[in-house]
């Protein structure tokens, strides 16, 4: 009689803490072992900068895992600078110029299983602020009704880019949006002098959509822009 109210008790004590198991299963995962997360790949923000000499820039990391959550910002990547006698890394992501030049390749690497996953951003040490023109800014573009002419519209317009710095601008690449814009032609070579111009003629392809004239230099601030519009109104 005592050995069958013993065996009873064990049977309602296992039936209990199974019980109780399952009841922490649900909120807090007992006996469901945590699948940990693969890391995918990663990204660095900001992708293009420019900074002044002796500044500073913070960069981040953002990784992508294979499953929930998905994201996680300012991941703690391991960050590295191309060429350290420009500019340095530390740590926490913050590049500081030391020396003017560039680009330099800022990477932010992260191991997955033993597997390097890395991204990049580039850095460039400047000497001049934003100090980059466009006149006229922006460039207008429409098709008008004329008496007795019908519509009448412009099929291109200029602007000129001033570099009111101090020191050389570099243009790395002028671009315009196609196919609504083109850029027919441009005096700006690879370098701008200090006090200089040089123009920059754009195209229109007759549609009223906006754009902008985006030149890639080595100034605080690139790219910098110049605004395109066009206006359809041919109705007499």
């Amino acid at each position: 009689m005592t050995f069958r109210k013993l065996e009873t008790s064990c049977v309602l004590g296992l039936f209990g803490l199974l019980t109780l198991c399952a009841t922490l299963a649900v909120s807090s995962g007992c006996g469901a072992p945590s699948i940990p997360r693969n890391l995918l790949n990663i990204s660095v923000h900001p992708a293009n900068s420019f900074v002044l000499l002796g500044a500073t820039v913070t960069f981040a990391a953002t990784a992508t895992f294979d499953r929930a959550p998905l994201t996680q910002d300012n991941f703690p990547a391991q960050w590295t600078s191309s060429d350290t006698s420009l500019a340095t890394i530390d740590a926490n992501g913050v590049a500081t110029c030391v020396q003017l030049g560039g680009p330099i390749t800022i990477t932010a690497s992260a191991s997955n299983k033993g597997v390097a996953v890395t991204a990049s951003a580039t850095l460039n040490c400047s000497s001049q602020v934003s100090d980059v023109e466009f006149a006229p800014d922006p460039l207008r573009f429409a098709c008008v009704y004329v008496f007795l002419l019908g519509c009448d519209c412009t099929p291109q317009k200029t602007t000129n880019l001033t570099n009111n710095g101090t020191t050389t601008l570099r243009i790395n690449s002028i671009t315009v949006p196609g196919p609504d814009y083109h850029l027919i032609s441009t005096t700006c070579g690879p370098q701008l002098a200090a006090g200089e111009s040089c123009s920059v003629a754009v195209g229109w392809s007759r549609v009223a959509r906006e754009g902008a004239v985006l030149v890639d230099d080595n100034a605080v601030g690139s790219p910098h822009s110049a605004t395109l519009s066009g206006a359809l109104a041919c109705t007499p």
